[in-house]
């Protein structure tokens, strides 16, 4: 329901981008476009673990559910790759506030990155009760919500006032 919520919210932030700014203190239509874009990638990446940690989670083995939740995470992680350089790139390009929002994004993005990464590490040492545990945690939604508002916070600074 959470990826609802969110996919409804980058539907909204794309109709808002339809009049963006030409300078470097907003995003152009065609940054608009593209960072929309690689939310999404990165909205289905975090999806894709919301349905398929259950699926994971009925396996019959501790070792075919480790399997299945390390290639979710990966999928995770590649989902997380699409957008990161983007936002290191558009902070390069952009001034001001919408600068600094896109690299709190960033930031943020790179922490949830990070948390993502431990949890594979964990499934790849066969730590399956602690990663299972790590990745049903308040700091796991916590970091994703974080990373999130962060996002939703740079995509209006970077869009307002068009």
């Amino acid at each position: 329901m959470r990826i609802i919520a969110l996919t409804a919210l980058t539907a909204l932030s794309l109709v808002a981008f339809t009049a963006c700014g030409t300078d470097t203190t907003q995003l152009s239509e065609d940054q608009a476009n593209e960072l929309v874009a690689k939310e999404k990638i990165w909205l289905a990446g975090v999806n894709r673990v919301n349905k398929q940690e259950n699926k994971c989670a009925n396996l019959e083995s501790a070792s075919e559910t480790g399997d299945c939740l390390g290639k979710v995470m990966d999928d995770l992680g590649t989902s997380v790759a699409s957008l990161a350089p983007y936002l290191d790139q558009l902070s390069g390009e952009l001034t001001g506030p919408c600068s600094e929002q896109i690299k709190a994004s960033g930031g943020e993005l790179e922490d949830f990155k990070k948390l993502a990464v431990s949890i594979s590490k964990q499934l790849k040492a066969g730590d399956l009760q602690a990663a299972v545990s790590k990745l049903r945690s308040s700091q796991f939604n916590g970091s994703l919500d974080t990373a999130q508002k962060k996002f939703n916070k740079a995509l209006d600074t970077c869009t307002s006032g068009s």
